[in-house]
């Protein structure tokens, strides 16, 4: 992937971008699966409810202003969220046990 400075904002730009070409194929179930962890809230967006697993649900910050530790931080939990929900995803398709 590349973006020019690797911000939450701008990779979330992007993979939304993405989603966008692909008909919402990619994480489809992406917001269900955030909402049933239990740490967002089910109104929100899915780059919002990945702040909401760093940031209490009520205070979210505006991510346009991270400074370098937060986006550092929020984009660190974006990839281990993603990398968790493609794991089960992999799991629950027959024949992609070999994938792991």
């Amino acid at each position: 992937m590349f973006v020019p400075r690797a911000t939450f904002h701008g990779v979330c730009c992007y993979i939304q971008g993405y989603e966008q070409g692909n008909d919402h194929k990619f994480l489809r179930d992406f917001s269900d699966w955030l909402i049933d962890r239990g740490n967002t809230r089910s109104e929100l967006a899915w780059p919002w409810m990945v702040l909401c697993e760093l940031y209490p649900k009520d205070r979210l910050p505006t991510m346009q202003r991270f400074d370098e530790r937060q986006d550092a931080e929020a984009l660190s939990k974006l990839f281990d969220l993603l990398d968790e929900y493609i794991l089960l995803l992999r799991r629950a398709l027959p024949g992609t046990a070999a994938c792991e």
